[in-house]
């Protein structure tokens, strides 16, 4: 297949012979338009301009991008903006929507007709129904052409946009939404995502529709639309990608609309789904890098979100749409984007005319000052991220702030003066592929609590525009403040928005936590944690818990709210509320961990190991001696883990499951001896997370060794010399399952290896260990420098 790049336009010769016919097309538009050239504009500040000969620095900028990008690779994808006026079609009569949506077709054919090469091109060309916008895949010569042609309005870089990943319902009131005959029945929400398994239990019956809106550009960019075609919507055409992060669009749809029997649903538990697949596969390395992905990696291209947006249009006589939900973004706006992204917002307010809302994650870059496209546009409804669960960590690069509080703004969460609205985000639990469940962060979570929210509001007022509603939702929500710039935005709260609580009634947020392996119920029902962990009471009312451990644990009392209490507590709903219950193993995991490039074996009271990890139970409470032994050719240097240091006896009460590491070095052979300058025990991190150590190893030193053992889960380890390793860029990353990984250095360099260690799953009880072999006595010397947590 021909791409772009090939293409010979005519250049000069173009441009002239386009000026003529277009002077000639513009009187016979013009004449056509008189009867509604009063309701319709063009869509742009500097329409009598060519855009090449514009001196406004948005322009500029973008204009001086995109050639840059087209010289680099031979071609450029943008969205062209056409000389017709327009108006939302909510506007106009029916003839006029006919007379505008013709005007658009032949301006949009006549674009063609004078860049035969790119209508002899189709996948270069994506043509729009609703707007006066076409996305173009061009040459740096017709992207030339393009700037100076007075038919053409405005251009934009058809933008590349990424996915922005316990129950959160009940936190912002669905449960006594629910309660009260309201979980979205007889409405409909679409989801612009991956794609989504709509056989999954969670979402059975849901999906109404399906459509697919994927590119293909050469070998660098291909369509992930059933069969390769650009464009479908056939049954089975929304079914997820087969690539990383494919599950993303599955998710998104659990949360908005899941129908779940196992405790949880998604916010809108009756509503149903219009699923629409608008990622593409990029094969290019340096375009994934970009975008923090390794090659092939997925993303969304502008023209393709457009395109799914008009179906969504085009459905709203067939179905009740309360909402489209779009978690992806990209880019860095600090103010309204409008004029940067003027067909997104074409389209964007054809469908708030219509009454139905584009909800948008805001990213997941952190920004404190700005968000990510289309989350920019004035008429999105921009939704950031909060926690409805306390006690976790909520640090991220540059965004250290400690840990979770309920409501407290997610680390990773774009922020700005604009931004519209705030829904939990963090560890949002909700359908995944396989059948399975699991969680997720990100603003994307976030968004489609906001998504389904408008369903329910929709079901008790079908004729509420989308102004009405968003601001019902800012009316109502909770203030929650960001540490980071002082902003107070609203957190949704469906209780207080349905006007449901009966005159001047409040209901409080009760927020539960499990410490240990056991269970929270609550009498009246609306906790049930695991899975439940929040839910709205109203003033004055009584709340009765009652924990229950789970086989192997028992409970061992209430902290915060109940502490001191019995089994079962007692909650007057005055505020809201926060309560943890803790459970202890009744027997306990004790794991035994060789480290260093030594051999030998440890002893003990109840059982021995020769392996490198050990594993095995004792009632809690059990008191444990343990020895270890070198083997010939060995020395022991030492313990580690459960309070154990120096080469004496290692004695403990196993009160908790805990990692003890023996580390062996090698004896000493001529001026050379093994070391073993770092061993840290008992690591643990979530699914992930990330973690960054660092170790200085001194000059002549041999055969490094970078290690982790023991303890359960899955991480995966990284180590780059003199710089922090990324998930893409490492010296080192040892490629299997389990906790077990090793990175070797004959002969190191002197100075500071860099160590990551990452949460494929969560993990638990995992040692780190550094060692090598040295003539001098080195020191320990270990920098923890931060934990991340990573959408």
């Amino acid at each position: 297949m021909n791409t772009a790049a090939n293409r010979n336009p005519k250049g000069k010769t173009f441009a002239v012979i386009s000026a003529r016919i277009f002077s000639v097309f513009s009187l016979a538009l013009t004449l056509s338009l008189a009867a509604s050239a009063q309701e319709r504009v063009l869509l742009a500040s500097q329409a009598d301009t060519p855009v090449a000969q514009r001196n406004d620095e948005s322009t500029i900028a973008t204009l001086s991008g995109l050639q840059e990008t087209a010289a680099q690779a031979g071609h450029v994808k943008v969205i062209v903006g056409l000389r017709v006026p327009f108006s939302r079609e909510a506007w106009l009569s029916a003839s006029a929507v006919a007379q505008q949506r013709d005007e658009i077709a032949l301006m949009q054919s006549s674009m063609l007709q004078r860049l035969p090469s790119l209508a002899a091109t189709p996948d270069a060309v994506s043509r729009f129904e609703t707007i006066p916008f076409m996305g173009l895949t061009v040459t740096p010569g017709e992207l030339a052409d393009l700037a100076n042609s007075p038919e053409v309005i405005s251009i934009e870089r058809d933008q590349l946009a990424i996915p922005s990943v316990y129950s959160s319902v009940p936190h912002i009131g669905g449960n006594t939404a629910w309660a009260s005959g309201y979980s979205g029945a007889g409405q409909t929400v679409a989801v612009l995502d991956s794609g989504v398994l709509k056989s999954h239990p969670f979402l059975q019956g849901k999906v109404v529709s399906e459509a697919c809106y994927s590119s293909t550009s050469g070998s660098s960019v291909q369509s992930l639309c059933p069969g390769g075609v650009t464009q479908s919507t056939a049954i089975d055409s929304a079914l997820p990608c087969s690539l990383e992060g494919c599950d993303h669009g599955t998710h998104v749809a659990g949360i908005v609309a899941g129908s779940g029997t196992s405790g949880f649903s998604g916010v809108a538990k009756d509503a149903k789904i219009i699923a629409i697949q608008v990622f593409s596969r990029i094969n290019d390395f340096s375009v994934c890098a970009g975008l923090g992905k390794s090659a092939p990696c997925t993303a969304s291209h502008s023209a393709d979100q457009i395109k799914a947006l008009e179906r969504v249009y085009s459905l709203r006589g067939i179905y009740k749409i309360a909402s489209v939900n779009v978690s992806l973004g990209g880019g860095y706006y600090t103010g309204f984007c409008d004029s940067q992204q003027s067909s997104v917002k074409a389209i964007i307010d054809q469908l708030a005319s219509a009454g139905i809302a584009t909800v948008v994650a805001s990213g997941n870059n952190g920004y404190p000052g700005g968000v990510s496209a289309p989350a920019c546009i004035s008429t999105a409804v921009s939704v950031g991220a909060s926690w409805a669960r306390s006690g976790s960590g909520n640090n991220c690069e540059g965004n250290y702030l400690g840990t979770s509080a309920l409501d407290s703004v997610a680390c990773y969460s774009n922020s700005a003066h604009f931004l519209s609205l705030l829904a939990p985000g963090s560890q949002v639990y909700s359908s995944l592929l396989d059948n399975t469940y699991g969680f997720r962060d990100g603003t994307s979570m976030a968004a489609p609590h906001v998504a389904g929210g408008w369903a329910i509001l929709k079901q008790k007022n079908p004729s509420a525009t989308v102004t009405e509603i968003l601001n019902t939702f800012k009316n109502t929500g909770t203030p929650v403040a960001d540490p980071r710039n002082g902003i107070i935005k609203p957190r949704i709260n469906l209780a207080a928005a349905l006007g449901i609580t009966g005159g001047s009634t409040q209901y409080h947020v009760l927020d539960v936590q499990t410490l240990g392996g056991g269970r929270i119920t609550s009498s009246p029902a609306g906790i049930d944690c695991g899975s439940s962990c929040a839910a709205s009471f109203p003033h004055g009312s009584y709340v009765s818990l009652t924990a229950t451990p789970n086989t192997g644990y028992a409970f061992a009392g209430w902290t915060q709210f109940c502490t001191g209490q019995p089994g079962t507590c007692i909650v007057m709903m005055n505020s809201t509320v926060s309560v943890a219950a803790k459970f202890v193993e009744t027997n306990v995991q004790i794991t035994l961990a060789k480290a260093g490039q030594g051999q030998g074996s440890i002893s003990s009271n109840i059982q021995s190991c020769n392996q490198a990890v050990c594993t095995f139970t004792v009632p809690r409470g059990t008191i444990l001696n343990f020895t270890a032994s070198p083997a010939s050719g060995s020395i022991f240097s030492g313990w580690s883990g459960g309070n154990c240091s120096g080469t004496g006896i290692c004695a403990i009460t196993a009160d908790s499951s805990v990692t003890i590491t023996a580390t062996f070095d090698p004896a000493a052979t001529g001026s050379l001896k093994y070391v073993t300058p770092i061993t840290i025990s008992n690591l643990s991190g979530a699914q992930n997370s990330t973690a960054y150590y660092s170790a200085s190893i001194p000059p002549g030193a041999k055969n490094l060794r970078i290690e982790t053992r023991g303890g359960s889960g899955d991480l995966d380890l990284y180590v780059r010399y003199a710089q922090q390793p990324t998930l893409d860029t490492w010296d080192c990353r040892p490629w299997v399952s389990g906790n077990n990984e090793q990175c070797n250095f004959p002969s190191p360099s002197p100075g500071n290896y860099h160590i990551m260690i990452h949460g494929f799953y969560s993990y638990m009880g995992t040692s780190l260990i550094v060692s090598y072999q040295i003539g001098n006595e080195t020191k320990k010397l270990i920098a923890p420098l931060f934990m991340l947590l990573l959408d």
